[in-house]
């Protein structure tokens, strides 16, 4: 939606990616099943809903819950690196925003956790457990390290 001097105007989207389907759990469907059938974004009285007015309601209803304020503009963004953080991979994350590649999604989300890199360190601490050892700091008198394969 857009408000072009006091009119709305509904444009198409950006892409073919950008007219998707995504899935919800279910506590968002249940919120969001009351407003079935009443088109894109409109008002109590059927008028087609002022692109501020998302925005205001927005604030208002996160001040109302007494949730923590998250900018508007930036859901898209939490959404993502909420996925990401769980789990979720960059595919299907890059599908959900609509993004033309991973490529995108990845330049743009993908920062490692404190988390993803505890992961990380943890995984490379198995791996260890079961790789061969090095002979890192003997002199045998070669010039390269050799390692030791248990033969």
């Amino acid at each position: 939606l857009h408000d072009h001097k006091g009119e709305v105007l509904e444009e198409l989207p950006k892409s073919v990616t950008s007219a998707r389907s995504v899935a919800l759990p279910a506590w968002a469907v249940t919120c969001l099943k009351p407003l079935r059938g009443l088109g894109p974004l409109v008002t109590e009285d059927g008028e087609p809903m002022r692109p501020w007015r998302i925005s205001w309601l927005y604030e208002r209803r996160v001040r109302e819950a007494e949730l923590r304020r998250v900018q508007f503009k930036n859901l898209r963004h939490s959404h993502a690196c909420l996925l990401l953080d769980a789990g979720v991979d960059l595919y299907t994350v890059s599908r959900r925003l609509g993004h033309s590649t991973v490529a995108v999604t990845e330049s743009h989300y993908v920062r490692p956790s404190e988390r993803a890199d505890r992961a990380a360190a943890e995984a490379l601490r198995i791996v260890g457990q079961n790789w061969p050892r090095a002979n890192v700091g003997q002199d045998s008198g070669r010039r390269n390290t050799t390692v030791d394969d248990g033969n």
